[in-house]
């Protein structure tokens, strides 16, 4: 998994404005009917107010997400890999999360967060970002060459919103889905009030099983070190 944006070109009143819009990527690869499958998955708002991937975004998407997926069981166990930078999955709170969704909604199965090297840039969820990028980037330039043409037809100016973009990015593809997410829930009492847990930077592997969390330098590396999420009071 990864994040994304597209800053988008709008007009409102006869004035030209940007909008942002944030993309949270998801990958799934998986065993089916004995074949190795792959799917894309776009989660994408209209980024307000600096909002742009912050933890009530993260949390809502992994919500639909995994009720959407993974709710009915099926599985032994999910392997997640993500970028290490700080300010994207490599927080208390993404871990937490993984935590809360294996202990209340899986049963206690075993929930693995492994992180590449911090903006190493070549996972899957970069290259479907790259992809995302180019299927936008080929809207705007057909949108010119409509506003050059003589026509009565209505003037093309590209996609400007998130609901724009999510039909662009849906339409060419067989692998991906796109979710447009009109608002996103932002209820303080949904950020858990835990303290920060002093190694996060220095490992790079947390596994969540049985109501336990252990933390280890290197994936598949031991020997794993427990720890806990201790509540702010």
């Amino acid at each position: 998994m990864d994040f994304t944006s597209f800053s988008l070109e709008a007009a409102k009143d006869g004035e030209d404005r940007m909008v942002y819009v944030q993309d949270l990527i998801l990958v799934m690869e998986f065993i089916e009917e004995g074949q190795r499958r792959t799917e894309y998955i776009d989660y994408i708002c209209d980024a307000k107010d600096n909002n742009k991937n912050d933890f009530f975004f993260v949390l809502y998407v992994f919500i639909l997400f995994f009720s959407t997926y993974f709710i009915s069981g099926g599985f032994d166990s999910i392997e997640i890999w993500s970028d290490g930078g700080p300010h994207h999955f490599k927080t208390r709170f993404c871990q937490w999360t993984w935590h809360h969704l294996s202990s209340l909604f899986f049963s206690s199965k075993r929930i693995t967060h492994n992180f590449f090297a911090s903006y190493h840039g070549h996972s899957l969820a970069d290259a479907h970002a790259a992809t995302d990028k180019r299927l936008l980037r080929d809207a705007y330039n057909a949108s010119q060459h409509d506003r050059l043409s003589v026509t009565e037809a209505s003037l093309n100016f590209g996609p400007s919103s998130a609901q724009d973009l999510s039909v662009l990015l849906s339409s060419p593809a067989s692998r991906t889905s796109v979710f447009h997410l009109p608002s996103i829930p932002r209820d303080p009492e949904l950020r858990p009030h835990i303290l920060p847990l002093s190694l996060i930077k220095s490992k790079h592997s947390f596994v969540y099983e049985n109501g336990a969390c252990y933390a280890v330098e290197q994936t598949n590396k031991g020997p794993d070190q427990r720890f806990f999420f201790h509540t702010l009071v």
